[in-house]
């Protein structure tokens, strides 16, 4: 890593209030993307949820915003 790249990390972390450890897991969570097992589960417990009625009108889905 080079002397800007740590000056940046270190800023994001304590902008954060986080360890550079934790700024970093974020930065290869968000660049990487998660583990492709984690991504699979969450897919299979996504399609095992119930299904929701979404209503069609925006009017009502902006009153049950409003909740």
């Amino acid at each position: 890593m080079s002397p800007e790249q740590h000056r940046r990390l270190q800023r994001y972390a304590v902008a954060r209030g986080v360890s550079m450890a934790e700024a970093v897991r974020d930065a290869i969570d968000r660049g990487a993307g998660p583990a492709p097992e984690r991504r699979a589960a969450a897919l299979h417990r996504m399609f095992a949820a119930p299904p929701v009625e979404v209503p069609e009108d925006v009017a009502e889905l902006d009153a049950i915003d409003d909740e």
